[in-house]
């Protein structure tokens, strides 16, 4: 199988050796021509398709397109972005059969995808198109979710190919603003809304990134991550110019820094510079990768220690208070 057309005629007979209706899992390579694929540098895709009572083809063709998606070539229009640099391979296929209203989490067959992905046996998931991957949005969103925590690429040819985890929810907030039917767009939002909240439970960031952080893509996983710019050297001067003078005034420290007092308060309570981010009152720790750290929690603590020490002398300082204790003591 050195070729296209080999490969897919190879394909085409193991299709032939199952009914469509029925789901199941369709080996095209053994262990070690998927292993020597990917010696040589191939990405190892896999394919998902359904049988379908509309006009999206049927599963041979679904097959074939998705076969030659991975391959390199254009289809539909689209064409992998990394097509030109890094070669692709289909090792298996993963059919669901013809399910009609069949809910997703019960289906044998994408348990065994997911199972797969999770054991890393893969690298991309490839779909004639996005209905493959559950009945409803929410459906799809949890199967997107799992793919993503497994660092799997999914491509969807109908949706443009490669599919952006993050992006996706921006779509469909664009999609839903276009809709005559408020309650559908009412729907749609909270929908989104609830896929976010996956997307932060799976420990990835979707707020704004502090002072020190910048946007960046996870070259293998394609997912929106935080990178460290040159300003994160000042995040750490500042944090060891606290613990080395604890009671500096802040506008001092400031100048020195180069940043506002307001910004350097933030800095100073933010724990987002130990590896996570905070929602809604709590902190969610993030992988180091995700999020690298700017510095560590000891450090952190200790600073926030300072500053309540710091707090409380100033309030013991303040000339309110100061005359209350004198009072205080004229009286006795």
């Amino acid at each position: 199988m050195h070729t296209l057309d080999t490969f897919l005629a190879e394909v085409d007979r193991r299709l032939k050796e199952g009914d469509d209706a029925t789901p199941r899992v369709i080996d095209i390579l053994r262990p070690e021509e998927t292993a020597a694929f990917r010696a040589r540098g191939s990405k190892v895709f896999r394919v998902l398709a359904r049988i379908s009572d509309d006009k999206l083809l049927s599963i041979p063709q679904q097959v074939r397109e998705c076969v030659r998606y991975a391959w390199g070539e254009d289809v539909a229009g689209v064409r992998r972005p990394d097509a030109a640099s890094v070669g692709g391979v289909v090792d298996r296929v993963y059919s669901l059969g013809e399910h009609s209203g069949f809910k997703i989490d019960q289906s044998p067959i994408m348990h065994q995808i997911l199972q797969d992905a999770a054991e890393g046996q893969f690298d991309a998931l490839v779909s004639r198109d996005g209905a493959r991957l559950g009945r409803d949005y929410w459906e799809k969103m949890g199967t997107i979710r799992d793919l993503r925590r497994a660092q799997v690429e999914l491509h969807v040819i109908e949706d443009g190919g490669f599919f952006d985890y993050e992006d996706s929810l921006n779509k469909v907030k664009s999609f839903a603003n276009t809709w005559g039917d408020e309650g559908k767009k009412l729907e749609e939002i909270r929908k989104s809304m609830r896929a976010t909240e996956a997307i932060r439970s799976a420990h990835f960031p979707t707020t704004s990134l502090p002072f020190g952080y910048e946007p960046a893509v996870d070259p293998v996983s394609r997912r929106k991550i935080w990178r460290q710019t040159p300003e994160a050297a000042i995040v750490q001067s500042i944090f060891r110019s606290l613990i080395d003078e604890p009671y500096e005034e802040f506008s001092a420290l400031s100048r020195r820094h180069g940043v506002s007092r307001q910004l350097l308060r933030k800095i100073v309570r933010n724990r987002a510079y130990t590896g996570g981010f905070n929602w809604k009152g709590q902190f969610v720790r993030a992988e180091p990768h995700v999020i690298p750290p700017i510095i560590d929690e000891p450090m952190f603590e200790e600073v926030q220690r300072l500053l309540t020490r710091r707090e409380m002398t100033q309030r013991i300082r303040s000339p309110d208070l100061m005359n209350v204790l004198l009072g205080f003591q004229r009286t006795t």
